[in-house]
């Protein structure tokens, strides 16, 4: 918020741009509307409900198959909890599912291998798709505005972070997930990193076993930090862009809602676009009158929102990975039996 209200990226913005994009997506207003209220509501409220309705799953096995991490971490712990009341009866399925585990892990190494040749196939998709003329025209204070937002967050303040709490070289923990920071650069999702992300922070980042799987799961669902930075921004900016003010109320109604629609967006399609409504709705609530912005403004920043989707997905996982090494302190693996002295 510091950065897009000091960059003012929408001041003065190209306004036959700006009603061009509007245009453009003034059909896909009432969708997103529909949407975002299908998925709990909007405003703040709507907010705290969609997390808590998005807890609970009403099938399991579905919410597995469509990536929906957050009812299926629930599902998990109410799972595991009830493998180890069971005692002895359910070791055999703990056994299962850590036999699975290895397997799959086995097969993400050899899908590493391709790993580089597939991002950069993605990224040159990504960037033909979005054309040159939208990074270096009207749009490009903006781009370079959330760049310098995430570039801030990922290579300082998270950093710093670890250092306080590890007192470890937190650049060289970054380069060692570098695979999972590149394949979620490439795929644009946290989920679809995950396996990657467990396996870098297991053997290259040396975090406990313990830590990593509890942690990167639920860190992939609710920790979305570059995805809550981006929506602040882009909300500020979309209104700074209609010439529209915003005081220290909305401000901070951004910033709480931002964070809340980030964290709710795990079972949403293309989340990052229909809960950016839910933080515009809140503001407008706020500010009353005639000084509203319309829903289709979210239109302006639709072709570059792949580009920056990518960015902020990196951050994301960086978030996670950070989060897993500082938990790794306070719950270290159990010592190899075998390893201890009788």
């Amino acid at each position: 918020l510091f950065l897009v209200t000091l960059i003012e990226p929408g001041a003065g913005f190209d306004e036959s741009f700006r009603d061009a994009r509007v245009a453009e997506f003034q059909a896909e207003e009432s969708t997103a509307r529909d949407r975002v209220a299908g998925a709990a509501g909007s405003g703040l409220v709507g907010a705290f409900r969609n997390i808590a309705t998005q807890m609970i799953p009403t099938n399991p096995v579905q919410a597995a198959a469509e990536g929906q991490l957050l009812p299926l971490i629930s599902f998990s712990i109410l799972l595991g909890v009830a493998i180890t009341v069971a005692g002895p009866g359910g070791r055999p399925l703990a056994q299962l599912f850590d036999s699975l585990l290895t397997v799959i892990m086995k097969l993400v190494d050899w899908i590493l291998w391709l790993a580089p040749l597939g991002v950069f196939a993605l990224m040159a998709a990504s960037v033909a798709k979005i054309g040159m003329g939208a990074l270096v025209g009207p749009l490009s204070k903006y781009v370079a505005t959330v760049l310098t937002g995430l570039g801030i967050h990922g290579f300082v303040v998270l950093p710093l972070v670890l250092y306080l709490f590890t007192r470890r070289n937190p650049y060289r923990y970054l380069h060692q997930m570098r695979a999972a920071l590149m394949t979620a650069l490439g795929t644009d999702s946290s989920s679809a990193t995950l396996p990657v992300t467990i396996e870098s922070a297991e053997t290259q980042g040396q975090c406990s076993r313990r830590a990593a799987r509890f942690v990167l799961p639920l860190g992939a669902t609710i920790n979305m930090d570059g995805t809550a930075l981006y929506e602040a921004v882009a909300v500020v900016f979309l209104f700074q862009s209609f010439g529209i003010p915003l005081g220290g109320t909305e401000l901070a109604i951004i910033v709480i809602t931002a964070t809340l629609a980030a964290v709710g967006a795990a079972g949403i399609p293309s989340a990052g676009l229909f809960t950016m409504v839910i933080v515009v709705e809140a503001v407008n609530a706020s500010l009353g009158g005639d000084k509203q912005l319309p829903i289709s403004a979210v239109g302006i920043i639709l072709g570059i929102d792949r580009l920056l989707d990518m960015c902020r997905t990196v951050v994301n996982v960086w978030g996670d990975a950070v989060g897993a090494k500082i938990i790794s302190r306070i719950a270290p693996d159990d010592p190899d039996p075998a390893s201890v002295p009788i």
